[in-house]
């Protein structure tokens, strides 16, 4: 049961990185390998990662450069906060098409983790379960 609690914070700090601009897998293996309270410790002490939350939202096609000052601004901006140049527009099809392949695509990858984890935390689960009673209805003896 400690495995599977240490495994699932572990998860979460890793969660919490990536939704911060750092890589999941790094802050994953760390909270494993140590614990999660190092984990989250650090990731607070490191701040978020704005050049990369920068980039994934310039790739989500959430944020573009304007073409003036090079400064980045919501995809659907009409004039440049920065410099106040007016911004051509992008059509629409090609945004919301640009948005669902960016976005949706990462949804699902982490649904595919956090899925796998669940699985694999259930099976340990049930495994210390099954050797802490003796007989559990579900496992064949």
């Amino acid at each position: 049961m400690l495995v599977f609690g240490w495994i699932f914070l572990a998860f979460m700090v890793g969660a919490l990185a990536k939704g911060n601009g750092h890589k999941f897998w790094d802050y994953f293996s760390i909270s494993c390998l140590l614990s999660p309270i190092v984990g989250i410790i650090w990731l607070f002490a490191v701040g978020k990662n704005h050049e990369a939350l920068e980039q994934r939202g310039i790739k989500a096609q959430i944020l573009v450069r304007c073409p003036f000052c090079k400064e980045t601004i919501k995809s659907d901006a009409i004039k440049c906060k920065h410099c106040g140049s007016d911004i051509p527009l992008m059509s629409p099809e090609v945004k919301l098409v640009n948005q669902e392949n960016g976005v949706v695509g990462k949804q699902n990858q982490m649904l595919l983790v956090f899925v796998i984890v669940i699985g694999i935390g259930a099976t340990i689960f049930i495994l210390w379960l099954n050797s802490q009673i003796g007989s559990f209805p579900i496992l064949p003896q």
